[in-house]
């Protein structure tokens, strides 16, 4: 567990840092000079690309990670390995961009409604599909590797910075709202380019045309075989969290999405260390699970749930105690106050996700990874009957309901599944107190008495839960990992003292 701590600590200061600037861009900037439309389209285009990645990239960035373990043993396999994966992704877009061109009718009408500027840019989503695709799978060959740090660099450091200097080139008149569309798209090429010179440099990835004779079909099979079934499992599990924004574009509108994606991004800073810890533990889960060393996934899966839980926790009650301060400090706040109810509803089912741990990679990467495809399919399809039902009801709260709910029968659903197959749970009397601790947090936090300055508000509330939580953590021995980090931030400021 240490070097998931270690990555994942690191990431997730990387991720802080990144959070900060997404949260000038998205509660400031955005809201400052764009119109909720402009930010809706704006986050459409994203979502909407990132929604239909998995199904262009045939599965095969979990592909990468199941078998990197296979063909690491052997040199001209390894070599190899990531041209071959190159290949099928680039197979797989050009298979799926034939089947968007014979059923583009009925994704125009989606849209033609309610938001009919999207159809105006499908050509632009399709750019950012692509790219996405050779993104996933160069950062899972980093996984693999058992480093994340650099993409992480990229994704949540300089894709934000250079939102930020394309915002500013809108305000300066440097670009028109539609160039600066094109900008926001150019960065994830950007950041594309500059991680493939830098682990072509390091040795990570190299092309290698001689995999065309290293591997055989039988080699191959199996790959494309589990791919598809990933492709499944992982396009059920995009759906469930990023079907809300485009079924609100449709339904609703842009203007509509604006707001409720501003909401959203404030809730998903909850999900950030589960992410950081995913993406380190999932390439030693696979390592765990070809040796059959049941123990070591039974740690993962047991302190994964406990650490998640713990950090998701404090960031829940900072973000729920402070709500009404972040949205006074958002231009327009009158706007964008409707979105409230999603941040908690949406906060609340991610912090589900992350109490639960690990199971859903302790199934994908098993032999029961074909469960996947109708868990997640099955909730990705509640997911779409939910929106359809509390969308037209309670607008873009019935959205952020919908997900919450699908979330959470999700990690229900694959909980129950994996302590009857692996006769595995990650829920210890630890747990019970972490969330003991926290609910005493939130209550305190609710009745700190109000100061009338908002950022000495935020900054006394936020000192006083953090104290009290942690505090609290350390005290009872919930988690030796938490414990042993507080306790080396703390040698760290007395030393500087």
């Amino acid at each position: 567990m240490g070097i998931i701590i270690r990555q994942s600590s690191w990431s997730t200061l990387l991720s802080i840092a990144g959070i900060i600037l997404g949260y000038l861009n998205v509660l400031y900037f955005f809201p400052q000079y764009l119109t909720p439309g402009q930010i809706g389209l704006t986050r459409v285009i994203q979502d909407f690309a990132m929604l239909m990645v998995p199904f262009a990239q045939l599965g095969t960035s979990q592909a990468i990670i199941r078998f990197f373990p296979t063909f690491v043993k052997d040199a001209r396999k390894r070599e190899g390995f990531f041209t071959l994966m190159l290949f099928l992704a680039t197979m797989g877009f050009v298979a799926f961009l034939l089947l968007l061109y014979l059923i583009k009718s009925p994704v125009i009408a989606i849209f033609s409604l309610k938001a009919p500027e999207v159809t105006t840019y499908l050509w632009l989503v399709f750019v950012l599909v692509y790219i996405l695709v050779l993104f996933n799978i160069i950062t899972d060959f980093t996984r693999s590797h058992l480093n994340i740090i650099v993409p992480n660099f990229l994704k949540e450091i300089l894709l934000r910075l250079l939102t930020t200097v394309s915002i500013a080139l809108y305000v300066f008149g440097m670009v028109d709202f539609n160039e600066f569309l094109y900008c926001i798209v150019g960065i994830y090429f950007i950041n594309l380019l500059l991680l493939s010179v830098y682990l072509t440099y390091k040795g990570v990835i190299r092309i290698n045309l001689s995999f065309i004779n290293t591997f055989t079909f039988s080699d191959i099979k199996p790959i494309v075989q589990y791919g598809m079934f990933a492709l499944l499992g992982a396009g059920g599990t995009i759906i469930i969290s990023k079907v809300d924004s485009i079924m609100v574009t449709s339904l609703l509108g842009t203007h509509f999405n604006g707001i409720y994606t501003t909401a959203f991004y404030m809730a998903v800073v909850i999900d950030v260390p589960r992410r950081m810890i995913t993406q380190i533990s999932t390439p030693l889960i696979a390592r765990s699970l070809e040796n059959n060393r049941m123990n070591e996934i039974a740690d993962i899966y047991s302190k994964s749930a406990l650490n998640q839980l713990i950090v998701g926790l404090l960031l829940f009650i900072g973000l729920y105690v402070n709500l009404d301060n972040i949205y006074q400090l958002i231009p327009n706040s009158e706007i964008y106050v409707l979105g409230k109810w999603v941040v908690i509803f949406i906060g609340i089912g991610k912090l589900f996700d992350m109490g639960a741990g690990l199971n859903g990679e302790i199934i994908i990467l098993s032999k029961y990874y074909k469960v996947n495809i109708i868990l997640a399919t099955t909730l990705a399809l509640f997911t779409i009957s939910a929106n359809l039902l509390f969308i037209p009801m309670y607008g873009i709260t019935g959205a952020a309901l919908g997900t919450a709910l699908s979330l959470i029968i999700f990690n229900v659903i694959k909980f129950l599944f994996v302590y009857y197959k692996f006769k595995l749970q990650p829920f210890t009397y630890n747990n019970l107190k972490v969330l003991v601790i926290g609910a005493a947090t939130l209550l305190i936090g609710c009745y700190i008495p109000e100061i009338d300055n908002i950022m000495a508000d935020i900054v006394m509330r936020s000192a006083v839960i953090l104290l009290v939580y942690s505090g609290a953590i350390v005290l009872t021995r919930s988690s030796a990992e938490v414990t042993h980090i507080l306790q080396s931030i703390l040698r760290f400021i007395r030393k500087k003292q």
